[in-house]
């Protein structure tokens, strides 16, 4: 008996891992299919061929056995440097935010890449920016049948294809039965036109010219990344990637807004209270009613989980006592990188408490230059000793409402605050409406709604006073 269970469980073992290995052969032809696909559309079109997804990955295996998962394309992009080393047209950046006009690739080949993007929006970005710059798109994904594509903890998303159709699903969530289970992306491929031949070169050598110019910009952000992190691979690899990003995406605007959340510095904008959130729709709304385009984003001093606040604590205390903060001095050397390269770019800082204590810090250590701008909101009062006011700074210490006790040292207000904190956190999760602990501490007065005449006329007359109706 104890022999039939041996030979039945290696018989099993046997089985699956036959089957394994035919899913595994299958998905090696599925890519080496689709990437000779999409090279010899390139070579039809006349345009250079993308990669996304560099061949080595994020380990060295490849390397030591000199194994690329599939063939380096004209250009390779890659958010991690070492998945694209040694590419003579390398690029660091995000599959979201591709760094290249429309249509200036023949095609794009992306082999297991999309079922790593966090939810099926993301990927949906990642496939429009694919569709932009490249005429057809040639996805290589793990098959659904693979277990160890199952099990891999940075897989979250299942993508399979049916003809120029994508199909997405989250991982993980049991889809309600009467709600759609997955989501769809329609692969658009153009088909060759009856242009001029010469014309369809001097685009592609037009592009590749543009792909070295963003090399070298590359280089400089990447060579400012190790003064600031040494030998730290991700960090560095952070910075350069939102440099990068940052600077594609502000070509052409008039102005960059940074906004610099309070507390720890690590809340998205989704998440602000509505009245934070309200100042930077009014100030996007002011500037483009002036005429101007712009960009927003955001400067996290942190990360967003418990555990990187408690990391971050020692960071946290020297600036609130001290001023000193290590990312004062990063954003500083960004802004500097920008506005070097993006010469009539105008940037604008917009911080409330904790934030606006930031912006300020920011700005002192940039002591120019000045196309550089910052609002500051109810600055928290341990900061207000070292602030400074110029000419390109708006601060706003009071509501035009009532006094703000977080600015004006009302130490008992600010207590009175912190203390019921917990309570009412415990009592919204009791009411199953659950609401961040940073939402809780509710101090009144420190609260600076566009709605509020006196915050809105400042704040318009500020920029207006500064920049004025766009010609």
């Amino acid at each position: 008996m104890g022999h039939l269970a041996l030979f039945l469980g290696l018989g099993i073992c046997l089985g699956v891992g036959g089957w394994q290995l035919a899913v595994w052969l299958f998905e090696i032809r599925d890519k080496n299919k689709k990437y000779k696909a999409a090279s010899a559309y390139a070579l039809e079109r006349n345009k250079p061929l993308l990669v996304v997804g560099g061949p080595w990955g994020i380990t060295r295996t490849r390397h030591w056995l000199n194994v690329p998962a599939h063939g380096n394309g004209d250009v390779c992009l890659d958010i991690d440097r070492r998945a694209i080393e040694g590419h003579p047209c390398g690029v660091i950046a995000n599959v979201t935010h591709i760094p290249f006009s429309d249509k200036c690739f023949g095609a794009v080949f992306s082999s297991h890449l999309l079922e790593h993007l966090p939810t099926t929006d993301d990927a949906k970005k990642a496939l429009s920016e694919l569709s932009r710059v490249a005429e057809a798109v040639f996805i290589a994904y793990p098959s659904r049948q693979s277990i160890a594509a199952s099990v891999i903890q940075d897989h979250h998303l299942w993508v399979w294809q049916k003809g120029d159709v994508i199909y997405l699903k989250q991982r993980g969530k049991s889809p309600d039965k009467n709600k759609e289970k997955y989501h769809s992306y329609q692969l658009g491929k153009s088909h060759p036109r009856d242009e001029d031949n010469s014309s369809e070169a001097r685009n592609a050598t037009k592009q590749l010219k543009m792909t070295d110019d963003y090399l070298a910009l590359q280089e400089e952000a990447s060579r400012l990344a190790q003064q600031l992190f040494g030998n730290d691979i991700k960090k560095r690899t952070s910075f350069t990637n939102r440099l990068l990003d940052i600077c594609t995406r502000a070509q052409g605007k008039d102005f960059l807004l940074i906004h610099n959340p309070g507390g720890f510095g690590s809340t998205l904008v989704e998440h602000l209270l509505q009245w934070e959130r309200s100042i930077l729709e009014g100030v996007t709304a002011t500037i483009e009613r002036l005429g101007y385009s712009c960009l927003l984003t955001q400067y996290f001093r942190c990360g967003h989980s418990w555990w990187a606040h408690m990391m971050d604590m020692k960071e946290q205390i020297g600036f609130f006592f001290k001023g000193k903060s290590s990312q004062a001095n990063i954003l500083a050397a960004e802004l500097k990188f920008i506005t070097r390269h993006l010469d009539t770019l105008k940037v604008l800082l917009i911080g409330v408490s904790q934030g606006a204590a930031f912006s300020n810090a920011v700005m002192r250590r940039l002591n120019g230059p000045h196309q550089v701008y910052s609002i500051e909101l109810g600055l928290f009062f341990p900061h207000l000793s070292r602030r400074v006011v110029t000419e390109r700074t708006l601060a706003i210490d009071s509501n035009g409402i009532m006094p703000d006790p977080m600015t004006h040292r009302n130490l008992k207000a600010g207590f009175k605050a912190y203390v019921a904190a917990p309570f009412k956190w415990t009592k919204y999760r009791l009411q199953g409406k659950p609401e961040k602990f940073t939402h809780c501490i509710n101090t009144p007065g420190h609260e600076y709604d566009w709605s509020y005449p006196e915050v809105q006329r400042q704040i318009i007359d500020f920029l207006e006073v500064n920049f004025g109706t766009k010609c």
